[in-house]
């Protein structure tokens, strides 16, 4: 207990300063959200033109950290790229905010281009009209209940996670109590979280959903083919294909058959060459594998994201393989594409 009471007392609040300079140097802000963290990600630095500065009640400077704002928009032309004069720079700067802060400026110099106001405590927020393992698909209108102390303005942003480690934005800086999500991109769950975030514009606080579904999605084969490429018949065929799904990931290695279709003697996540699959730790704590076949004329050819016959194992002729990607909950994708082998 008294290790996890250290790790909370070290941990530092973070505010990300956001917005940009436009061309006569005027500071327009976003929406900031601050943050806790254990080690702060902030380091000082002896340059910079510009200076972000917290000020506690009495005027004290309390934190600050300076930053240079350079103009790298580029216009990509004959002649190379042209540097965009009139651009509008973006700033992304993180500053301590300590307890105790009343005021965050950005100065140019010493001269004071922006500043904002802390409020004294952060808002509330929760959602509303979720139920317990309800399924999220298509376009969902979301609802939630917030607040602030003295009133301020409210900004929300929306974070969708399917599991851990795969998180998504779905909404940004709404300032009603009610936003569409579409949740038809999102990848599938048994057991995800919507979380929202809302910002008084310095400070932050959290709402976290029930537990929700979401229909698991099949994959996409990327890979698109204009044209039937043409090989000489002495020639080696070596074709990659770039296959993406949203639970799995890339699917990438010479992975082994679907589990529902193993056959005699093969062990789950091998392939029928011998070599190991890929396998993917399932939300039930399970594993299960993903497969990319390729299949000529029905029968199985080969397996993996890249297509590989050796010199005159394919006659001459057009051949149109159907490359089928089939991800760790059995949906599957398949694509056609056709090779000519000349003679000569």
């Amino acid at each position: 207990m008294k290790g996890l009471n250290m790790s909370l007392e070290n941990r530092v609040r973070i505010l990300r300063v956001t917005g940009f300079l436009d061309t006569d140097g005027t500071f327009f802000a976003d929406p900031w959200f601050s943050y806790p963290e254990r080690v702060s990600p902030v380091a000082g630095r002896l340059g910079g033109e510009y200076l972000v500065c917290v000020f506690d009640g009495e005027g004290k400077k309390v934190a600050a950290t300076r930053f240079d704002a350079v103009n790298v928009a580029r216009a990509f032309t004959t002649r190379g790229p042209v540097a965009i004069e009139d651009a509008r720079i973006p700033v992304d700067v993180s500053v301590k905010l300590p307890d105790g802060a009343a005021r965050v400026a950005v100065l140019r110099g010493d001269r004071e281009i922006f500043s904002r106001d802390v409020p004294g405590s952060a808002p509330v927020v929760a959602f509303t009209g979720l139920v317990e393992g309800q399924e999220l698909d298509g376009r969902v209108e979301l609802t939630w209940e917030a607040s602030s102390a003295g009133g301020e303005e409210l900004y929300f942003d929306i974070w969708y996670r399917a599991r851990e480690g795969s998180v998504f934005k779905v909404a940004s800086e709404v300032t009603g109590r009610a936003c569409e999500v579409d949740f038809s991109d999102c990848p599938g769950t048994d057991a995800g979280v919507l979380r929202i975030l809302v910002s008084d514009g310095v400070n932050t606080a959290e709402g976290r959903s029930v537990g929700i579904r979401a229909p698991y999605r099949p994959p996409i084969i990327t890979t698109v083919q204009r044209e039937a490429l043409r090989l000489r018949k002495g020639e080696k065929l070596f074709f990659k294909v770039d296959v993406y799904d949203k639970q799995d990931g890339w699917l990438r290695a010479a992975a082994g058959t679907a589990p529902d279709s193993l056959q005699a003697g093969q062990k789950p996540g091998q392939g029928l060459d011998g070599q190991d699959g890929r396998e993917i730790g399932g939300q039930d704590g399970r594993q299960s594998v993903y497969t990319v076949v390729w299949r000529l004329d029905g029968e199985e050819f080969g397996r993996g994201d890249t297509l590989f016959a050796e010199p005159g194992r394919l006659p001459p002729g057009v051949h149109t393989f159907t490359c089928v990607a089939t991800n760790s909950r059995g949906l599957s994708a398949s694509r056609e594409f056709s090779f000519e082998v000349v003679e000569g």
